[in-house]
């Protein structure tokens, strides 16, 4: 294996971890709400505990959030950006002999099938690496807008402010954080 193909895919196997985490805890998030509401028995024994609840929500959500700061933050060491450069630097690793000879290492049958795989191939070229770089930049621009009530500074190293719902919080109250939702 070459020094090219190790680094990429270090860095690949790295960055597939972020987005990972990202979304396990993004669609936690969602998960947890669209259960509960549509689920009566389960939005009523989310506000049995409704401070616990609304904590791992919250949690969820801004983790999700410093999450997706570490994929799109050109700050960041492992991101997105990362990736793409490496691949455009290392553009040899996807040529057709070099996606032949994964895949024949990958496989004790390849060459029953490998034949009929490598027919369809597509071998990128520098426009692609280019085209990707632009939805990048859209999709990076779109998450700092909504981060945007998450606090100030690095997407890594962000501060954030104690929610809404929680600032007029007593012990006392009926604080139900899922009580927006309708069963219907």
């Amino acid at each position: 294996m070459t020094g090219a193909r190790i680094e990429f895919e270090t860095e690949l196997e790295t960055f597939r971890k972020e987005v990972d985490t990202a979304s396990q805890l993004l669609y936690t998030h969602f998960t947890v709400r669209d259960v509960a509401a549509n689920k009566p028995s389960i939005l009523h024994a989310l506000n049995r505990h409704p401070y616990f609840w609304a904590t791992t929500m919250y949690a969820l959500q801004c983790s999700g959030f410093v999450a997706l700061g570490r994929i799109f933050d050109q700050r960041s060491p492992h991101n997105v950006d990362t990736v793409l450069r490496l691949a455009q630097r290392h553009a040899v690793l996807f040529t057709r002999d070099e996606l032949a000879k994964r895949k024949r290492e990958g496989s004790a049958n390849a060459y029953k099938w490998l034949p009929n795989y490598m027919m369809d191939v597509y071998v990128p070229i520098p426009n692609d690496f280019r085209r990707l770089r632009k939805k990048v930049a859209k999709r990076r621009t779109y998450i700092r807008r909504h981060m945007t009530g998450f606090g100030t500074g690095s997407l890594l190293t962000m501060k954030s402010p104690i929610p809404p719902q929680w600032q007029n919080y007593s012990r006392k109250s009926k604080f139900a954080p899922f009580s927006n939702f309708s069963s219907s």
